[in-house]
């Protein structure tokens, strides 16, 4: 073999073994596994005789299965996987054999200690390649996090440079296998990366009020300047970036803004927005002079809002509440304000419970005084201002109740008087009693006169009127609401003044149905009713 081939065999070779390594672990596994049977039972004579063993406990059971679970999951995958070595794995595999033995041969004891062994150990080796995950999982996140920071070693170079070595000792650390020391140098170097976050965002707070101030006072310079320092920092900072914009927006029309700004300071808000206008109407587009005119309108509705509210109390001094409430309308057309609406919704209550407590006098007058129709309308009024007054409700239903009795009294009447005429006695009297509940307190002479003769016939025909049903007790007879169909004779009978159906009928003859009124003329009468015509 030739100097030049023997590294592509060696290559073979390596190879060959990494795909063979997991096939060979798995084939002693179930080489060490294959006697378990005999855990319970011990073959002898060929299979014609057995032997028992002492019975295992219930805690012996539970940590066998801890350690073959541990053995056949996740340590075998994590030799599998290359994240243990074959000798510490076999090695277990010797112990949790020599456990089953054990039992097998009845010394619990040992077989107990040997499994106990075997979970402490593998649960030991978890636990170690749980920490090696921590600490690389860690160590990235913490990395990202040095390379994100980096732009604040320009002004806190001190800091950035303890977190840097922080995060150098545990990646010495981690070479060494000495994991929880790692994890405590990660997390020290994360707790300075946290301190600079926080101080960073200090110091771009008051570098933005610098610039800011600046840039109020047209000091371009000083402003730039303020923002640069906040980009070298954080070179994507949404409000720094404006801020340059800002500068280079005002550059060329200084002069312009500082009348402006006199304008200002003058109080003279509306000239120096008519003179702000004028620059945007030849830049429309440049931004610090829209960012200034959203200023100055700002304040000039706040003025104007102020002045309203300042009306609105003067009104409510004076005793007009409806001036106050418009000017507090008028004041929330410029400027929300949930305080104001607060008071606006308060003040309208005030008007309408005054309103309401007018209305609600007028209408007891009214009605005192019989004018319901007055007292209705004044009711009616209440109710459309307060829905569930007791009172409104009470009035208003009073005076239409008045107004409305002497319509139904006499709708009423003229019922009871049409059911006398057609003998329907209890139905006269239920529309006379509807009258009666209707009975307005002075009536015509007229209705006097009718009321007295409804009552004087109700009152004589409220007692039952004896009849006699006649028959030929070959029919069958059967009074509606009375009686059911029965052959009679003669049958006496007490009916109330009423119209009545008396039917008769009879197998082969025609049926007889007769519609009888009994009134108190009736006392005594005889009723015939028989089938003598065949069908």
């Amino acid at each position: 073999m030739s100097a030049q081939k023997k590294p592509v065999y060696y290559v073979a070779f390596a190879l060959i073994a990494l795909i063979l390594l997991p096939l060979l672990i798995w084939l002693i596994s179930l080489l060490l596994r294959s006697g378990k049977g005999a855990d319970f039972v011990t073959p002898a004579n060929g299979g014609a005789e057995t032997t028992s063993v002492a019975p295992v406990g219930f805690e012996q059971l539970q940590i066998a299965d801890r350690a073959q679970t541990l053995l056949d999951g996740p340590i075998a995958e994590a030799a599998q996987a290359g994240r243990l070595s074959l000798q510490a794995v076999l090695e277990l595999r010797r112990f949790e054999d020599k456990a089953a033995s054990a039992r097998a041969s009845g010394n619990t004891q040992k077989a107990a200690k040997l499994y106990t062994l075997v979970v402490d150990r593998a649960e030991g080796m978890l636990a170690l390649l749980k920490q090696v995950d921590e600490a690389n999982a860690l160590r990235d996140t913490v990395y990202q996090r040095l390379e994100e920071a980096e732009p604040l070693k320009a002004v806190f170079s001190e800091s950035y440079g303890q977190a840097v070595a922080a995060f150098d000792q545990a990646q010495l650390q981690l070479t060494a296998e000495n994991y929880p020391a790692c994890l405590d140098s990660l997390k020290q170097s994360g707790e300075i990366l946290d301190d600079l976050a926080n101080r960073s965002e200090a110091y771009i707070t008051m570098r933005l009020e610098e610039a800011k101030t600046a840039l109020d006072g047209l000091a371009l310079e000083k402003a730039l300047a303020a923002y640069e320092a906040i980009l070298a920092l954080a070179p994507k900072h949404a409000e720094a970036m404006a801020g340059l914009t800002m500068v280079e927006s005002i550059r060329g029309i200084a002069g312009d803004l500082q009348a402006i700004n006199a304008l200002e300071g003058a109080g003279q808000w509306e000239a120096a927005l008519g003179k702000l206008e004028g620059l945007l109407s030849a830049k429309p587009q440049n931004a610090y002079l829209l960012a200034r005119k959203e200023q100055l309108t700002e304040k000039i509705r706040e003025r104007t809002f102020q002045q309203r509210i300042a009306e609105a109390e003067a009104f409510v001094a004076a005793g007009d509440l409806a001036g106050a409430v418009a000017s507090l309308e008028a004041a929330l057309k410029v400027k929300n304000s949930e305080s104001i609406s607060a008071r606006l919704e308060d003040l309208k209550k005030q008007i309408l419970t005054a309103r309401l407590e007018a209305l609600l006098a007028n209408g007891y007058s009214a009605l005192q005084a019989g004018r319901y129709a007055d007292a209705r309308d004044a009711y009616k009024e209440a109710l459309g201002l307060a829905p569930k007054s007791k009172e409104a409700q009470t009035g208003y239903e009073k005076a239409s109740s008045m107004l409305l009795s002497g319509i139904r009294y006499s709708q009423n009447l003229a019922n009871a008087d049409k059911y006398i005429a057609s003998g329907r006695y209890p139905l006269a009297a239920k529309f006379f009693n509807k009258a009666l509940s209707s009975r307005p307190s002075q009536l015509a002479k007229a209705q006097q006169a009718k009321e007295s003769t409804i009552r004087e016939i109700l009152e004589r025909e409220s007692q039952p009127v004896p009849v006699r049903v006649l028959s030929d007790k070959k029919t069958y007879v059967s009074l509606t609401g009375v009686f059911p169909p029965e052959r009679v004779e003669s049958k006496d009978l007490s009916l109330f003044p009423d119209v009545y159906t008396l039917k008769g009928t009879r197998k082969g003859y025609r049926t007889i149905e007769r519609t009888i009124q009994i009134d108190s003329t009736q006392s005594g009468t005889d009723i015939r009713i028989q089938c003598s015509e065949k069908e």
